[in-house]
């Protein structure tokens, strides 16, 4: 009965996203991926194919990360904004199905994105590596979707909680190089503040997934993807899934209704 009811929201998550242009996001995004890559190509004087590669699959995950956190977001806050929340938490018996049926049915909305971008990913590139990618940006999407219904549930206000979510999603991809960077042969670590410094950058580090190593644009370039690396992307997808759900469903349940 709970999987009912939680397959239930998911599939009114779904139709309710479609029937707001979805699918014309879908393809915006499919054509400004696909011409800016094939633009960067013909810029390219040596490696034109690589170029294009590396464009086209960069823009089809900033593309998929930017319109699914949009979509949660804004989803989420109308609900909230009319009350909607309140009649689902009312009728459902245990809150975590309204959580997780949001979760899947736009993970579900994440997947149709994600296959397409896959299918068109493998005509410009290696299947195989295109797969590889494809499954990774899936996990990487999850994370992101799970993040973005907790500050949607926490802050409401459709602004602050796509700021965070965004500075989220960039600081996850971008901790690693920061750190390096701080840990450099040209960082001064005599002085207390540097030390202090990167002492908090790597403290932030082990709480951040670690993004960037997901659904990297050299395993479609240069073909150095192994199906072996998915194994423990998946198992941080899953402990990161687990530990930002597990505080999402303690805000909700601490609201009235």
């Amino acid at each position: 009965m709970m999987l009912k009811r939680i397959i239930a929201i998911a599939r009114f998550t779904v139709v309710e996203s479609f029937r707001h242009n979805m699918l014309l996001l879908l393809l915006s995004v499919t054509l400004l991926g696909y011409f800016a890559g094939l633009f960067a190509g013909t810029l390219s004087i040596t490696e034109s194919q690589q170029a294009q590669q590396a464009v086209t699959a960069a823009l089809f995950r900033l593309g998929l990360i930017f319109i699914i956190v949009l979509c949660v977001i804004s989803s989420v806050a109308k609900e909230y904004n009319d009350k909607c929340i309140d009649v689902m938490l009312s009728v459902v018996d245990n809150r975590a199905e309204y959580y997780f049926g949001k979760l899947l049915g736009f993970f579900a909305i994440a997947l149709v994105f994600i296959v397409a971008f896959t299918l068109l990913v493998s005509f410009i590139s290696d299947g195989y590596q295109a797969l590889i990618w494809g499954m990774s940006l899936a996990m990487e999407a999850v994370i992101v979707i799970a993040f973005s219904i907790l500050c949607v549930l926490t802050f409401p206000q459709i602004p602050l909680s796509m700021f965070l979510v965004m500075a989220f999603y960039f600081l996850s991809r971008a901790i690693g190089a920061i750190v390096l960077m701080l840990d450099g042969p040209l960082a001064d670590t005599t002085v207390l503040s540097q030390k202090l410094m990167v002492l908090f950058i790597e403290g932030i580090s082990y709480l951040l997934p670690d993004l960037d190593s997901f659904t990297r644009t050299e395993w479609l370039v240069y073909q150095s993807g192994e199906l072996s690396i998915i194994a423990p992307l998946f198992m941080q997808s899953v402990l990161y899934t687990l530990f930002i759900s597990a505080c999402a469903l303690f805000d909700l349940y601490r609201k009235s209704v």
